[in-house]
């Protein structure tokens, strides 16, 4: 599934908060900011023109998954209603924060969530 990283700044007054807005932007949509970025979180950069060849093998994948259209798919959270994505999420969020949830009830559960997308 294909997704993104989005990074938002808010509008701003002061000189030296858009200053280091703009360095922050520069510094992370640079060729060495692309790698060493998607060189932790095991991604790909958004770039074209970055030397991706000693990335992980996972990002490996993913680069030859970009050239290929027909392996391409939207990430679930754009095809799914928001109030399924949310539900979904909390969901996740129960199961990992109640050790008595089995396995088994989230299961149930989750497929109850998505059958409310159909």
């Amino acid at each position: 599934m294909m997704g993104g990283d989005i990074f938002v700044f808010p509008v701003l007054k002061d000189k030296a908060a858009i200053d280091a807005q703009t360095l922050l932007a520069t510094v992370i949509m640079s060729k060495e900011g692309q790698l060493a970025f998607n060189s932790k979180k095991g991604s790909v950069p958004v770039r074209l023109d970055v030397d991706t060849s000693k990335l992980d093998a996972c990002a490996q994948k993913g680069l030859n998954a970009l050239k290929d259209p027909s392996r391409q798919i939207l990430t679930s959270d754009v095809l799914t209603p928001q109030d399924v994505v949310q539900t979904e999420g909390d969901l996740i969020a129960q199961y990992w924060t109640t050790p008595s949830m089995t396995a088994d009830q989230f299961a149930d559960q989750f497929a109850k969530v998505i059958d409310q997308a159909k």
